[in-house]
C-alpha cells in the first residue's frame, strides 16, 4: 500500500490517527509502533522480521548500555548497536552490487561468488538512520 493510494490516504491513515488521537498519551507510542508495523509488513511481509529483529536487538542493546556501569562495557553495546545496523544496511543495498560486479572486467576474482537474490526492503536507510542507538539512549522520541 503505497502513500499515495486512496487505502492509505482514506482509510488506514485517518483510522490510525483516530485511534491515536482516542488513546491516552501512554498508549500512543505503542499504537503507532505497531501500526506502523502492520503498514510495513503490508508492503514487505517477508522482510519485516528483519525490521523487527533488528529493532530488538537495538532496544536490548541501549538496555543493556543504560546499564553498564563501565564506560568500556557501554561503549562496547553502542559499537555492537551501530555495528549490527550498518552490517543490516549494507547487506541489503550493497550485496546486489556484487551481482553486477562479478562481470567487470578486472573483476574476475568475484567469479566464485554465489549469486545473491536480494530484495531490498522498503525505506532501510530511512530505518537505520531514524532507529540510531545513541538518539534512543539520549530519550528523544
Amino acid at each position: 500500500m503505497p502513500f499515495n493510494s486512496p487505502l492509505f490516504l482514506f482509510l488506514y491513515a485517518p483510522l490510525v490517527m483516530a485511534i491515536s488521537a482516542a488513546l491516552r498519551s501512554g498508549w500512543r507510542l505503542e499504537w503507532l509502533l505497531v501500526a506502523s508495523f502492520a503498514f510495513y509488513a503490508w508492503g514487505e511481509p517477508g522482510i519485516v522480521w528483519v525490521v523487527l529483529a533488528s529493532a530488538v536487538i537495538d532496544y536490548l542493546l541501549v538496555r543493556a548500555m543504560v546499564r553498564q556501569t563501565s564506560h568500556a562495557a557501554a561503549r562496547l553495546c553502542l559499537i555492537l548497536a551501530v555495528g549490527q545496523n550498518l552490517a543490516l544496511l549494507f547487506w541489503f543495498k550493497y550485496t546486489g552490487l556484487l551481482n553486477i560486479a562479478r562481470d567487470w572486467p578486472g573483476l574476475g576474482f568475484l567469479q566464485g561468488l554465489p549469486l545473491f537474490d536480494i530484495v531490498l526492503p522498503l525505506g532501510i536507510s530511512f530505518f537505520v538512520f531514524e532507529r540510531s542507538p545513541i538518539r534512543s539512549m539520549s530519550g528523544a522520541r
